[in-house]
């Protein structure tokens, strides 16, 4: 293991993180459905921008450490790799919508009630949120994106740059911009999120990605 040669994937995926789901903010941006919000001072989008990058990588690492480096290569094991990376991907996907309901909590209540109850309210979250059906086909293949660079790199580097850029920009876009609910509604191609995982466009980029890692002609390692 080369520690540069790690460092170097990294930024290299983050870098590419960055420009994939940069192009859909921009997009947003330029189409009218996201606004810009009103202007802060220079030093709070400095702090912002240092705690979001040090916040992105590390989300991106220690995801890709447990889903891709842990449980995807100890199920490829026992599963053919495909079998895996589908499973792997759809739980992936899932555990994005494992968000107990705010209703539930009350001061009043034992420490055991409200987590019984905040286990209970993660299904009507997860039916109660819009566009669910786009949103989790587009999660899942995130997670097939990332599961393939992983086999084609034979490293957990380039996928957890690529998901560090990722979350990056949905978490400043998120905080420099806000929906224009002026537009009218949801676009169902180009989506309304700061994450694009509610339009079609974010599909298909997400397709040819994958395509593209699929039959990628050289195997490279870091």
């Amino acid at each position: 293991w080369d520690p540069k040669k790690a460092r170097r994937a990294l930024l290299k995926g983050f870098a590419f993180g960055l420009l994939t789901l940069g192009m859909i903010a921009v997009m947003h941006y330029a189409s009218g459905l996201r606004v810009i919000d009103k202007p802060k001072p220079p030093a709070e989008y400095l702090t912002r921008m240092l705690r979001v990058t040090l916040q992105a990588i590390t989300v991106g690492i220690l995801e890709e450490v447990a889903m891709r480096g842990i449980l995807f290569r100890t199920l490829a094991r026992v599963w053919k790799p495909w079998i895996a990376a589908v499973v792997l991907s759809a739980l992936f996907a899932g555990l994005h919508f494992v968000i107990p309901s705010a209703t539930i909590y009350d001061p009043d209540k034992s420490w055991f009630t409200l987590s019984w109850q905040a286990l209970a309210s993660i299904p009507e979250g997860f039916y109660e949120e819009p566009f669910v059906a786009i949103q989790f086909i587009n999660l899942a293949l995130m997670g097939l994106v990332m599961t393939a660079v992983v086999i084609r790199t034979r490293t957990i580097w380039w996928a957890a740059g690529i998901h560090g850029g990722w979350v990056w920009i949905k978490l400043m876009s998120g905080f420099t911009t806000n929906e224009d609910y002026a537009f009218g509604t949801h676009h169902p191609f180009l989506g309304w999120r700061n994450d694009a995982t509610d339009g079609w466009l974010a599909t298909l980029l997400l397709l040819v990605m994958l395509a593209n890692i699929v039959w990628w002609p050289k195997k490279t390692s870091t």
